[in-house]
Formats: structure tokens, sequence, C-alpha cells
């Protein structure tokens, strides 16, 4: 699905359900810009904690002028006070807002299948941390669980490819480790 909208350069939000799990990823041009997702464990602050970019230590600042900040009647964001306590700079903290788009968008290719629906409308003043979806297909596919694969496999799916090798190497990035892989993708 994700492919598709990209091709079309489609604009809206694409809901999918799997597992449980209901996320929400924001499409503009095709290109995926944000995304929410039903697990709570995936705030920016536990990716950041879980990721060793910050320490439990920072964690617990941020959340105590969080909480300071609300007493005051203020609304403040994880990402606003971190970078105010000087614990990530702006450039760290856009890094980090992309890679938790990334890791719910990856999500979605790990729970496997369930149901899409995609809702053509314009994606509004959401956050915009631009995530294309060739390489991040191809990270998420390179994590699949061990389970994943063996169920692939034992369905008799063997991949191949429809384009040239060296057409998907540009589109994806590949370096020439992984074009000679691409190019060993033949079906059987």
């Amino acid at each position: 699905m994700l492919l598709a909208h990209d091709g079309e350069k489609a604009t809206g939000v694409l809901a999918f359900r799997a597992e449980g799990v209901l996320t929400r990823i924001f499409v503009d041009g095709g290109v995926p810009v944000f995304a929410e997702a039903g697990a709570h464990g995936e705030t920016l602050g536990n990716v950041l904690v879980r990721e060793k970019v910050i320490t439990h230590e920072q964690f617990a600042a941020v959340v105590r002028r969080m909480t300071d900040a609300l007493v005051d009647d203020e609304n403040v964001r994880f990402g606003e006070v971190v970078v105010e306590l000087g614990i990530l700079s702006k450039e760290d903290l856009a890094r980090a807002l992309t890679a938790q788009v990334e890791k719910k968008i990856i999500g979605c290719v790990h729970r496997g299948e369930g149901e899409w629906t995609f809702d053509a409308r314009s994606v509004g003043d959401v956050p915009r941390h631009p995530t294309p979806i060739r390489a991040l297909l191809l990270d998420a596919a390179e994590h699949f669980p061990d389970e994943r694969v063996e169920t692939l496999a034992a369905a008799g799916r063997f991949p191949r490819t429809k384009r040239m090798a060296s057409l998907l190497a540009g589109e994806y990035g590949l370096d020439e480790r992984e074009l000679a892989i691409v190019q060993q993708l033949d079906g059987t």
C-alpha cells in the first residue's frame, strides 16, 4: 500500500490495523511525513531512552519540567523541553522524530497482514518528518522476525524482481553488495 501511494503521489491518511494496533500514516505527495500508533510505549521519550540517545536521568528531568509546565497551565511537548534543557540540539531532535516515524511504519511491516484503508484528504498541519518509503521498507525487511521469514518461506513465497536491478538500486539506494543480492531474486 505504501509503495502504491508513493507511485500515485497520493495525499491522505493511510490507516493500518493488525494485531490489535491501529497505525495512521500521514502521506503527502506519496511520502510518509508523520505516523501515529496505538502502542503507548512508542512515545518520543521512551524511544530516546531505549535507543540510548538520552539517559533515564535526562528523561526524568524532562518529565519534571513538563509537570511544572502543566502546573503553570503551559502545554509543552517532550521535544521542546529536551531542546530547552540542552539535552538535544534541534537537529538531533529532528533526526529523533524522523526515526520515531520510521519505527512506527516499520512496526506496520513487521505486524504482517492486516486491514488497510486510505482517506484521500489534506494531512493538515501534522508535524512533518519526511520518510522516503523505499529505503524504509528495505530496513523493515532486514529486521523481519525469524518466524515471519519462516512463514513466508514455508508458504513457498520467494521474491523476484519485475524491474531491472540497476533501476531498483538507484531508487532504493542500494550498495554493491545489496545490488548483487537483488540480482539473484528470480522467484526460486
